[in-house]
């Protein structure tokens, strides 16, 4: 049973707001340093990969919080000394070093199943435990709480990329229980409410699996769609998107963020944040620039405020939905084919504006958004599930830690 308490301040240690009754002894608080030792990964050129040894990657780390081997695409050949210096053991926190945005810096995940010969990339620094202070599942979580993605964010650099060090990790703070059963029931409930998140994702992947094969019938020209007397609409006719809207970006640093904002904050992230400040009032497709979300849109009307990366699509003529839908169906293509070899992929100005885009008749428009979005509105319902659930463990996080 869990059971609220108040945060009570003793020689700086704290306790957290929701905690299971059998426990009230005071938690501890450490820097990174204090229980783990940073080493950075391997770097290998391009054709020693694709066979041979697991190797933990950028995306591993950015997209898990528990890492295991049915996890882990990526294989890389090395000889036994590479794959002793670089070994990856069961109880190793990985955190993302580099990346083109400030907000996938410093993205944990904590290696839960032993795996021979496992390895990790050069994208990301490992953190080896130096003592038993915290159980391998506690790891999972402890590292995602606001406090510290914070705290790592504020201290990790940025100028041409994000960049992050086990030097600058080593004095990141946090807060955990002494007692490793509180640790390991912690972590248990939070592993029950991912187990839905993973529930409710797998149903997901299947309905957008749908919506892809009725995309590209739809905007293949398969399926056409007539008018109210049976006539087939007017040829489509190609134009580039610059033509359509106002293209502009946001103004806005990393450091912007708001917890308790009331305004969204775009990044170049999937979720929005919160700001105190708006500089957009409009009906608008936002565009990730950059990072491990490059391509992702999002639509919003209303006041917003957007990171410097993040593309401000507005001032459509044209049905701003079927906008939306034909970007999410080719603007992935179209940035893949533009990446050069080895280059992180993002999204320039001309990207975007120079696009092409098929555009039917605004009646046609309508009613292949419409088709799309009936779609939509299944996806929708199962997402609000699992963001229901996230946001709900997003409490937890900041209630159950510190």
């Amino acid at each position: 049973m869990i059971e609220t308490t108040t945060h009570i301040k003793t020689n700086k240690q704290l306790v957290p707001a929701l905690r299971f009754k059998e426990f009230d002894d005071l938690w501890k608080k450490s820097t990174i340093e204090d229980h783990f030792e940073f080493k950075n990964g391997l770097n290998k050129e391009k054709e020693f990969f694709g066979y041979g040894t697991p190797i933990i990657n950028f995306k591993d780390v950015y997209n898990l919080e528990g890492i295991k081997l049915n996890d882990i695409k990526g294989l890389v050949k090395l000889s036994e000394n590479e794959i002793k210096r670089y070994d990856a053991l069961k109880g190793d926190v990985f955190f993302t070093r580099t990346s083109e945005t400030i907000f996938d810096i410093g993205m944990a995940a904590a290696l839960v199943e032993d795996i021979p010969n496992c390895v990790f990339s050069g994208f990301v620094l490992r953190a080896r435990p130096i003592d038993n202070a915290l159980v391998d599942d506690y790891k999972k979580f402890c590292f995602g709480t606001w406090s510290v993605r914070k705290e790592i964010v504020t201290k990790s650099s940025f100028t041409t990329r994000a960049l992050t060090s086990g030097t600058l990790l080593n004095k990141v703070a946090f807060h955990f229980p002494k007692s490793h059963n509180e640790q390991q029931k912690i972590a248990s409930f939070l592993s029950a409410v991912d187990d839905k998140v993973q529930q409710l994702t797998k149903k997901k992947e299947l309905l957008e699996q749908y919506k892809k094969g009725v995309m590209q019938q739809l905007f293949s020209g398969q399926l056409r769609f007539k008018d109210q007397n049976g006539n087939p609409y007017p040829d489509w006719e190609e134009k580039r998107l610059g033509g359509l809207c106002s293209t502009t970006t946001g103004k806005l640093d990393a450091n912007a963020m708001r917890e308790d904002g009331e305004y969204r904050f775009y990044t170049c992230a999937r979720e929005y944040y919160q700001i105190d400040k708006y500089a957009f009032d409009t009906e608008a497709l936002l565009v990730s620039g950059n990072g491990a979300n490059v391509g992702y849109i999002h639509y919003y009307k209303g006041k917003f405020n957007a990171y410097q990366r993040t593309y401000v699509l507005d001032e459509f003529e044209q049905n701003i939905f079927y906008i939306k839908k034909y970007l999410e169906k080719n603007l992935y293509e179209r940035i893949h084919v533009e990446k050069k070899d080895g280059n992180t992929p993002y999204i320039t100005l001309s990207t975007l504006t120079e696009m092409k885009v098929d555009l039917p008749s605004l009646p046609e428009q309508q009613k292949i958004a419409t088709c799309l979005s009936s779609i939509d509105t299944k996806i929708e319902a199962v997402n609000n599930q699992i963001t229901q659930t996230q946001t709900f463990k997003k409490g937890l996080l900041q209630q159950l830690f510190i």
